[in-house]
């Protein structure tokens, strides 16, 4: 078991979000409103790239297996020990890790639990898909092209004529941040105007949270404005929250 005392150091501090006392600065609008801009949370972005590296390190750890079991071409291929290992040990390693991780750090924040899901969507779909032969042609090459693209909880790009990893350039980072960057303002600026109407920007006859909506008012605009406002925010902050993390990782891979 992992000592409890490093487990406080990295993942002590909890991320409970207070609007109200996170302020950094606030200006006033208009004669009856104020608006505030609150600061970045550092132990949000401590604690981001270590999740990112754990699911990093397990993605790999299955990598080398999965490889000369699954995909790789032999003329002998123990179809026993293939099955034993993924649908017994790569799939529910994939499945369970998030859970075990939550619970071993004791981590609270959405967003954070958010990360740690890309190892079961992303790295169980390639434990399958390695198993059942549809591995893409240039992945399934050579180990080093898989253990690149089994190891990235993202997608990763390939070169077709070098049949390689695909490098990332310094266009490409202006581009991605400048995306990050487009997607954090209007991220921020939809949150901050939904948080003044408590999540309903517009008024309707049920609570936003109920499940007793009228068949009238769930067809009503402002019943479905409000639930568009929301599926916008999540498109967002998914959008936002992706581009960032892969930027990480590009630039410890560089690929």
């Amino acid at each position: 078991m992992m000592d409890r005392g490093i487990v406080e150091i990295l993942f002590g501090q909890k991320i409970d979000y207070d609007l109200l006392n996170d302020t950094l600065f606030e200006f006033p609008v208009g004669t009856t409103t104020r608006c505030a801009i609150t600061h970045p949370s550092i132990h949000f972005f401590n604690q981001l790239p270590l999740l990112v590296g754990i699911q990093t390190l397990m993605s790999a750890l299955l990598a080398f297996p999965l490889y000369k079991l699954n995909v790789q071409i032999t003329k002998k291929k123990n179809g026993v020990l293939s099955a034993v290992f993924t649908f017994l040990i790569a799939l529910p390693a994939a499945c369970y890790e998030p859970i075990y991780i939550i619970r071993l750090f004791d981590i609270h924040h959405i967003g954070l639990r958010m990360v740690l899901m890309t190892f079961p969507l992303i790295g169980g779909l390639r434990v399958l898909e390695s198993y059942f032969g549809f591995v893409p042609a240039i992945p399934a090459k050579n180990w080093n092209n898989y253990f690149a693209y089994m190891s990235c909880p993202f997608i990763v790009k390939f070169d077709e004529h070098k049949q390689e990893p695909k490098r990332v350039s310094l266009q490409y980072f202006q581009q991605q941040l400048q995306i990050a960057g487009t997607y954090f303002i209007y991220t921020g600026l939809l949150m901050s105007l939904l948080w003044h109407y408590d999540w309903e920007l517009f008024e309707v006859e049920s609570d936003v949270n109920s499940f007793d909506h009228s068949l009238r008012e769930l067809i009503s605009w402002k019943h479905l404005m409000n639930n568009y406002f929301m599926a916008l925010i999540l498109s967002l902050g998914l959008k936002q929250s992706t581009v960032g993390v892969s930027l990480l990782y590009s630039l410890v891979f560089g690929y």
